[in-house]
């Protein structure tokens, strides 16, 4: 039901075992959209961006939910309760919003993939907070975030789906496309010392909390070189922002 003109959908309340709903890109006369789906417990995946949602109100919980997709959709909080609501959640966009704090997520145990990017996050350590808690996450994105500011070249948004992945955590319409390392390696050899060594601690912070993690920020994550006592490693020592042992531990085997 992508692309219509509903400010309010309610006829799905009985609809419990529909397994995808999506409703993307409302143009809503009214300037708001509303989703009644109190008892569609048996959803898997959820899709909702694009849409002048504003608040996220979840009136049930989905233990079945697996997919939520809110990109754009003028987000400003996330509910507290919000990880008991979707407690399974593997995969959660929440790009080109306008959340400042998602400490929220914490106790998402089951969450693999979040994408981030297009928010007001700044600040590194109640991020580390949160990711801390999600044990099982490998892919996080949080580009174009105050906390990541200046450390990226710029990105571009996915508007079109893009073709079936391999991966079913993998590309998503309302995503934002990888970066490329090339570039990427480009840019940092352009940044002056005080953004290097921000960038280096920020990867610190958040590879020291998802241990797991396989990409960060479009980019493959690669252990060993966020270890590497580098000019920016050790300029970060020598400012107190780190100390020896803030290396992250080693990634946990399955």
């Amino acid at each position: 039901m992508d692309n219509n003109k509903l400010s309010r959908v309610s006829g799905l309340t009985r609809a419990k075992s529909i397994d995808s709903v999506s409703f993307r890109e409302q143009d809503t006369i009214s300037g708001t959209f509303d989703l009644d789906v109190a008892r569609m417990f048996e959803s898997r995946k959820l899709y909702l961006s694009s849409n002048p949602i504003s608040t996220l109100n979840l009136k049930a919980s989905f233990l079945n939910l697996q997919l939520l997709e809110m990109a754009g959709s003028r987000l400003r909080t996330l509910p507290k309760n919000i990880a008991s609501l979707i407690p399974n959640v593997r995969v959660l966009n929440l790009n080109q919003n306008a959340i400042p704090d998602i400490r929220p997520l914490a106790g998402l145990t089951r969450l693999v993939k979040l994408s981030c990017a297009g928010n007001r996050i700044s600040n590194v350590k109640k991020l580390g907070q949160a990711l801390e808690r999600c044990r099982a996450i490998k892919w996080v994105d949080f580009r174009d975030n105050p906390v990541t500011i200046g450390f990226y070249p710029p990105i571009t948004t996915v508007t079109k789906p893009a073709a079936k992945p391999a991966d079913d955590y993998a590309k998503d319409p309302f995503e934002i496309v990888e970066a490329e390392e090339e570039k990427d390696a480009a840019h940092v050899a352009r940044l002056d010392l005080d953004t290097r060594c921000e960038r280096k601690r920020y990867w610190i912070v958040v590879a020291a909390s998802c241990r797991k993690l396989r990409g960060l920020d479009g980019l493959p994550f690669v252990r060993e070189e966020v270890e590497a006592e580098d000019e920016a490693w050790k300029e970060c020592v020598k400012r107190g922002w780190l100390v020896v042992g803030d290396k992250p531990e080693k990634e946990d085997r399955e």
